[in-house]
């Protein structure tokens, strides 16, 4: 854990604390149908897209060596370092051709035009190097001893305390003849050459004169000459010049033929790096892309990525990560991506609808229904196949006033448990319905049919009785029969609630119970209505706050597995909890718990029994257990601003489905995975900001104490964190307290810093904490 104080005499000392949030549960959850794809880092800044080299630090921090500067990226932010004139503490040049530890607190930094000894705790250059330039061939151990080849027939050594290099005489050392320098895991140099010769390198001090010799022997790596060696964890992987694969094992000093790399040396060009990973062999091309070789099915090549020259890969240290530096695109990661939402956006259509998505339905045909508010009805066929692609004017068919619809702006579905046909809830006036018999969308005859109209809900009683909430025209006691074939509206009977002498016409939602009640859902602050269908009896729930318009304004009404109801209002969301006595324990949430957005389109309750929120921001999910909320936005929905009524759990494949201003997402059931494979990063503070400028924590750092110390004629700082997950990052929430001033956390949603101004002086404690979703330890 960690810890932040403040002296506010003269100095505020703050002392860090971190916290993790685990899982409540055993076990963790992660969605279906994972595969390993190639992601792009949405939140990666680059300063140039050419990267030619990355490096991971202890503290899971990539770095980015690119065309022009260097990149700092903890999952949230970027920072870039530059060459800078009259600057003795930046880069040689903005070309970086290599980056590696040098020891526990510094990197090396190769560039075009000079070698750099970078600091990780002051984030600067501290050393510079000017007459080590392209210094591509570097290795360095635990103990900082690093070894350069940037001289031809010459290796340099760096003597740590005169910060200085001295050259040493060794033939054969040049870039061009020189494959590979590296440290194994025991600590021995290693140099392999053009010739196939794998050489050991070791000092030899006691010199009269103090100068550093080099003993070395020599091991018979390949008897022809070699093209490529790239080493990894006590395997050497080479190319000879016949353009086949070897992997040399250091330990047994034995070589085996891998895969001959003839014709994708032929077709791609030349090799630029190759990593072992989950098993298989990735081999980047420097003229065109990323290919697998397949372990388990001999070796064979299959495409990863094309179009591209690819500079560099490296393995996450943390995460099940293939990070891949390309020439022009930037940054890609390959991992096994765990779609947690599907998304069917406008975009998808080849047609031209625009309007949005008011109701949703799913069948055991693999249809989805689309209803619009203004262009009708979209059904897709076999929809699932289309997520995040197009969907072909053939694999829908639109329904609108034009075959059958009484109106186009369509608001509710409901599938009929008595007749094989799905009730279509529309503006009006009139009422339709879809045959699944006769594949055709009619309209109901008879002389009360008109009186039927903006129908925003609908619930079945039996085979001849429908109630339906309207916006204006109250609650519809909608009486059908069977006549000569066609479905004929017998009667009508609308009814209006009254609450405090104010009479309530406007309905959006509306729950059955099966038996004889319907929970309705009014507009304009009278809040849920309970409702009795056989004695026409009813009356307003009791809710907390019920004077506050904007809490009575009910967009939707639900009952979730344990009995519980769920009310969405314009202004939060209330839970109501039935109690064995007859009582009710009332809770009410907003944005002062975490919500990103409070106004309350959809609810439905996943199988989890998490409840799911879809608002004008996003999707929320909350866990009743222990009121904890979790946002979800772009980019993992590709739709944010969500629609009254468009909501829909499919009971086939317990998909949950919400619609929005462009198009359409749904969330995807989920499997249980064991609670070890999760990933639960550290979380570390990362700077300072002080009047727009950032500086390190070292720079207010009281080395005596470890404390951080601001001084008290500075009267706002922020201070910045994170929890470094590559993959799933951008969902993390963050919540704080600040002992001594406040006693209660503070969340702060996904913004990973928090500004105080005007403290006053003191010692003070901050506590961070996160998560990553809407479990939390007991």
């Amino acid at each position: 854990m960690n810890n932040l104080l403040f002296d506010f005499k003269e100095n505020i000392r703050f002392f860090f604390k971190y916290f993790l949030l685990l899982c409540l549960l055993t076990t963790g959850i992660l969605p279906l149908c994972a595969s390993y794809t190639l992601h792009r880092t949405d939140k990666l800044d680059l300063s140039n897209n050419a990267v030619l080299c990355m490096y991971q630090d202890k503290d899971g921090y990539m770095w980015f060596g690119t065309y022009d500067g260097l990149n700092l990226y903890n999952g949230k932010n970027t920072f870039v370092y530059r060459a800078e004139l009259d600057n003795e503490f930046s880069l040689c040049s903005n070309i970086i051709h290599n980056i590696i530890q040098s020891d526990d607190d510094h990197l090396w930094i190769s560039t075009f035009l000079g070698l750099n000894k970078f600091s990780l705790r002051e984030r600067k250059i501290t050393e510079s190097y000017p007459e080590l330039p392209e210094a591509k061939l570097i290795a360095s151990n635990d103990e900082g001893e690093t070894w350069v080849i940037s001289k031809k027939n010459y290796i340099s050594y760096y003597i740590k305390d005169k910060k200085a290099f001295t050259d040493i005489h060794l033939p054969g050392a040049d870039m061009e003849n020189v494959k590979s320098l590296f440290y194994d895991e025991a600590g021995s140099l290693h140099m392999i050459t053009i010739d196939g010769k794998l050489r050991n390198i070791q000092t030899v001090n006691g010199t009269e004169n103090g100068e550093v010799k080099l003993q070395v022997t020599e091991t018979i790596l390949h008897e022809k000459n070699i093209i490529n060696a790239f080493y990894e964890n006590g395997n050497v992987y080479y190319v000879s010049i016949d353009k086949k694969l070897f992997r040399y094992d250091l330990s047994n000093k034995e070589s085996i033929l891998i895969s001959d790399l003839s014709a994708l040396i032929e077709r791609y060009g030349g090799i630029s790096r190759i990593v072992s990973f989950k098993s298989d062999l990735f081999i980047a091309f420097n003229d065109n892309g990323l290919i697998k070789l397949d372990t388990k099915d001999n070796y064979k090549p299959v495409t990863v990525y094309l179009g591209i020259r690819v500079f560099c890969l490296l393995k996450d240290k943390n995460q099940d990560i293939l990070w891949i530096g390309t020439d022009g695109r930037g940054v890609q990661m390959y991992y096994q991506g765990h779609d947690l939402f599907g998304n069917i956006t406008f975009d998808n259509f080849s047609s031209s609808t625009q309007k949005p998505v008011r109701s949703i339905y799913t069948d055991e045909n693999h249809n989805l229904w689309i209803g619009t508010k203004g262009d009708g009805i979209m059904r897709v066929k076999n929809y699932d196949n289309y997520n995040h692609g197009t969907i072909s004017q053939s694999q829908t068919v639109n329904y609108t006033t034009a075959n059958g619809l009484t109106s186009n702006l369509v608001f509710c579905f409901l599938r009929s448990k008595y007749r094989d046909v799905l009730w279509l809830g529309t503006e009006g006036p009139g009422f339709s319905y879809y045959s699944y018999k006769d594949d055709v969308v009619k309209i109901l005859s008879g002389k009360s049919a008109d009186m039927i109209g903006k129908v925003h809900s609908i619930c079945e009683i039996d085979d001849s009785t429908l109630w339906m909430a309207t916006a204006g025209q109250g609650l519809l006691e909608v009486k059908i029969k069977d006549e000569n074939s066609r479905l004929v509206v017998e009667s009508v009977n609308e009814y209006v609630l009254k609450k405090n002498d104010k009479t309530c016409v406007e309905f959006h939602s509306m729950f059955y119970d099966g038996e004889s009640t319907l929970y309705i859902g009014s507009r304009g602050g009278y809040g849920v209505a309970k409702y009795n269908i056989r004695d026409k009896q009813y009356e307003f729930l009791q809710m907390k706050n019920a004077e506050n318009s904007a809490i009575g304004d009910i967009l939707c009404v639900y009952q979730s597995q344990d009995s519980n109801f769920y009310i969405g209002a314009s202004s939060g969301m209330t839970r109501i909890q039935s109690l064995k006595n007859g009582g009710n324990i009332i809770k009410q949430f907003d944005r002062r718990n975490g919500m990103n957005n409070d106004m309350i389109h959809g609810i439905l309750e996943d199988s989890d029994g998490c409840i799911w929120l879809s608002t004008n921001k996003g999707l929320i999910k909350y866990n009743p257990l222990n009121d904890f909320f979790h946002n979800y936005s772009y980019p993992d929905l590709k739709v944010t601003e969500f629609s009254d009524d468009a909501y829909w759990k499919c009971p086939l494949t317990g998909r949950l489905f919400f619609g929005g201003i462009n198009g359409l997402v749904w969330v995807e059931p989920k499997e249980t995975v064991t609670e070890g494979s999760l990933y639960r990063p550290d979380l570390y503070f990362f700077d300072l900001e002080i009047a727009g400028e950032s500086y390190t924590l070292h720079d207010f750092m009281n080395e005596k104490n470890n404390y951080l110390e601001i001084k008290d004629n500075i009267p706002s700082f922020t201070i910045s964190f994170v929890a470094t997950d590559y993959i799933n990052g951008e969902n993390y929430e963050y919540s704080y307290m600040l002992e001594n001033y406040n006693d209660r956390w503070t969340e702060l949603q996904k913004t990973n810093s928090v500004t105080f101004t005007n403290l006053p002086s003191g010692d003070y404690l901050l506590k961070v904490k996160y998560k990553n979703d809407v479990f939390d330890s007991a």
